[in-house]
């Protein structure tokens, strides 16, 4: 008697709570990890880079997965881990998440190198949502320099991320959704 495997791509379509808890549980993971004591200067940084890659890419790839209320759940988790202005992680991960939905039609079909350039504008732009709001929150112009540090650190970390994340959702059954 022969046992039949199936391609982890060609798998019976996955419920509805198995992908939220697939993309939410991926997502609190990475911010996780990424808010660990590590040995290097920009580790501060690393929590929200983390998590605006990981935002992005789960809400280009597979939407149905990290919705909107559950991308700002990420970011309230970014602001408890990282101790910020409460609420801007909330604001900057919906930020990711809608440039995201926006840039989908376009960006989705296409490969890892055009998702990293929508990456990098969103980046650039949530990094100047960030200062802005941490600038109103004291009334002091804070220093641009973190700001755009974040930015890059955000652009730098999304190939191996996504990589790995493409990993997962094939490991967890969740194929490319079309666009």
């Amino acid at each position: 008697m022969a046992v039949e495997t199936r391609h982890p791509a060609r798998q019976a379509p996955r419920s509805a709570w198995t992908r939220l808890a697939a993309g939410f549980g991926l997502t609190a993971l990475a911010i996780l990890l990424a808010a660990a004591p590590w040995p290097f200067a920009l580790a501060a940084l690393a929590p929200p880079a983390v998590a605006h890659a990981v935002v992005f890419d789960w809400s280009l790839r597979r939407p149905d997965a990290l919705p909107a209320p559950l991308a700002f759940i990420i970011g309230l988790l970014l602001d408890v881990l990282s101790g910020s202005v409460f609420g801007l992680g909330a604001v900057t991960c919906l930020a990711a998440h809608g440039s995201a939905a926006a840039q989908r039609r376009f960006l989705s079909p296409r490969g890892i190198g055009h998702a990293w350039i929508g990456l990098a504008l969103t980046a650039v732009a949530i990094a100047g949502i960030g200062w802005t709001i941490a600038s109103a929150y004291s009334v002091l112009l804070q220093p641009v320099g973190p700001s755009l540090a974040q930015a890059a650190l955000t652009v730098a970390l999304y190939p191996p991320l996504a990589i790995l994340l493409q990993t997962a959702r094939l490991a967890c059954g969740l194929t490319l959704r079309k666009a």
